[in-house]
């Protein structure tokens, strides 16, 4: 195992999942490729070490030889966040949009930040109209939508921004796999979707967890083996709603189950359902 990190659970108790050195590797190597960063780049480590975007922050900026910025605490203040990026002239940052969003409520958030060429934006949905006000404020900036589960090692699929989003659009695209990642849209059968038609985004590949620590029965039921094109693949069931898009991006709609996702941390309100029925007055 590199690491067991603990993420909500329906039944009110968390689960750890269990990631290993080379579904971490493998992770760090597609985003390498996929990111591009230098020995130049001066990359914002911000988010909180119990979320594992923090270790795609830190190893992907180091293996790139790139320097990392670290902020003391992720509820900082976006004011005096802003005077970090731009005393340290921060090149790459990766936010969850409700705290983007926050940022660009300052005025000069634009003029602040003129060494910023990459923002990665994920954790949870990206609405269009953040999108469309981050594009406003930065034309030229390269601006990614990232999504994954931490069963799946941080990021599997990544959308890239147009400079300008065409008038008719309705929604952002997560985008499509990273390197060593493989995406299925499945029926409750477990059978292969056609495009445009919504069903569970299943994710195969070199970068899957192990599983749940000490949770058997819960990882049974979500890392299953199915038949994919004639072979046999292992697979995570995240529970998310998609489709595959006929330009070869995929659609984000929602979740099949009633887990929900506040600036980037996943609640199961099954949690928050149990921890009320402990209580003396309920």
């Amino acid at each position: 195992l590199a690491y067991v990190i603990y993420t909500s659970g329906s039944t009110g108790k968390p689960k750890g999942v269990m990631v290993g050195h080379q579904a971490l590797t493998s992770h760090c190597q597609a985003m390498l490729k996929q990111y591009k960063i230098n020995e130049n780049d001066r990359v914002l480590q911000f988010a909180s070490f119990s979320f594992d975007t923090s270790l795609e922050q830190l190893l992907v900026a180091w293996l790139s030889g790139a320097s990392s910025t670290l902020v003391k605490t992720n509820l900082i203040a976006a004011q005096d966040l802003l005077s970090l990026l731009k005393s340290h002239a921060i090149t790459v940052a990766n936010f969850p949009p409700a705290y983007w969003q926050q940022m660009l409520k300052i005025e000069t958030v634009a003029r602040a930040l003129p060494a910023l060429r990459m923002l990665i934006l994920g954790g949870e949905a990206l609405a269009l109209s953040l999108a469309q006000q981050t594009r406003d404020h930065f034309p030229v900036l390269t601006i990614l939508n990232a999504y994954g589960p931490t069963e799946a090692v941080i990021t599997s699929t990544i959308y890239r921004l147009p400079l300008i989003l065409p008038d008719n659009t309705t929604y952002i695209a997560i985008g499509r796999p990273c390197e060593n990642t493989q995406i299925y849209i499945l029926n409750a059968q477990h059978q292969l979707l056609p495009s445009n038609i919504p069903g569970e985004l299943c994710i195969a590949g070199t970068g899957l967890a192990r599983g749940y620590f000490n949770r058997p029965r819960l990882t049974a039921e979500k890392f299953i083996e199915v038949k994919v094109f004639g072979k046999t693949e292992r697979i995570y069931k995240t529970g998310d709603l998609a489709r595959w898009l006929p330009d070869g991006n995929l659609e984000y709609l929602g979740r099949i189950d009633n887990q929900v996702k506040l600036r980037g941390f996943r609640i199961e309100l099954g949690e928050i359902e149990t921890a009320l029925n402990q209580h003396s007055a309920v």
